[in-house]
């Protein structure tokens, strides 16, 4: 593979890279700075049983740097498509990540590595239990976005593991798991944080979505099923006045929760319209649900 240490600004574009040593990355960034990963094909591990394997791209105590349209395929156990530590302000786009074989691989896995943007990839896992389409452990300040994943025999489709002092953003996300065997298959599964999530859909062949008692999770225009753990879930409210076919302006339009709460009250503009409202639907708490609107 292609290992870069004590670097900075280096591009490592078009390559095509294919590596069969247990741990030996396709591509290893250690203390390497404001660098590009572009447009990298890259195929790591063992093809046939098990055992440790390498991750396709790595970057180890190396900020600022972006991963972008690269295709990455690994295999063999602990095997991760995209493995970021220690590693602030990484942008991962448009990449194409599949894992296969064993246990634990994982898509793309983040490690104390805050203020990552992910956004705009493909990812499929098709290990045993653990191999989780993305992993954040205890990375802060994460934007994941536009991200279409796929896991299968009981990897989770997002695990969030975070303290109380983590904070994210996840929009519009497609999220699908499979399960064939025991393993659990949350789409979804949060432990700690607090996570701002929206507009997504999220299908799972066991429990849907977990959240933990721990911080607090915000879900906004997100289809699910099932549901378990603590979190508010809320709705948009778009408002049209019209008067015959013409678009009333200056109507008072005012909103009220199902205890009669004023939530707003505002004029109609040129459009008949006002600004769209995020509305909260329910809270649930262990299980326990609160509704605020009918």
């Amino acid at each position: 593979g292609i290992h870069l240490t004590n670097s900075a600004s280096i591009e490592i574009v078009n390559n095509n890279i294919t590596t069969t040593f247990f741990y030996s990355p396709g591509i290893y960034l250690s203390n390497t700075f404001n660098s590009r990963i572009l447009n990298n094909t890259i195929a790591t591990g063992i093809e046939i049983g098990y055992g440790p394997a390498a991750h396709g791209i790595e970057l180890d105590n190396s900020p600022s740097n972006s991963l972008d349209s690269n295709v990455v395929r690994t295999s063999g156990e602990f095997a991760y498509g995209i493995y970021i530590t220690a590693s602030d302000n990484v942008t991962i786009t448009n990449n194409n990540v599949s894992t296969f074989c064993c246990e634990v691989e994982i898509g793309i896995y983040l490690f104390s590595s805050h203020y990552s943007h992910i956004i705009n990839n493909s990812v499929i896992t098709d290990g045993n239990g653990g191999s989780d389409g993305i992993r954040l452990l205890v990375s802060r300040f994460a934007e994941i976005k536009n991200n279409v994943i796929e896991t299968h025999d009981g990897g989770y489709g997002i695990s969030l593991f975070a303290d109380n002092f983590d904070f994210g953003t996840l929009q519009n996300l497609n999220v699908i798991t499979y399960s064939s065997d025991d393993y659990d298959a949350y789409a979804l599964f949060v432990d700690g944080g607090n996570f701002i999530i929206s507009d997504s859909t999220f299908n799972a062949a066991y429990e849907l979505i977990d959240v933990s008692l721990n911080g607090m999770i915000n879900l906004t225009n997100v289809s699910f099923g099932e549901a378990i753990g603590t979190f508010n879930r809320h709705w948009y409210l778009d408002v049209l006045v019209k008067n015959a076919s013409t678009n009333l302006q200056g109507a008072t339009i005012r909103v009220y929760d199902k205890n009669n709460r004023l939530l707003t009250s505002q004029f109609t503009d040129i459009y008949g319209r006002i600004p769209r409202q995020t509305i909260l639907s329910y809270m649930q708490i262990n299980g326990g649900v609160t509704s605020f609107t009918p």
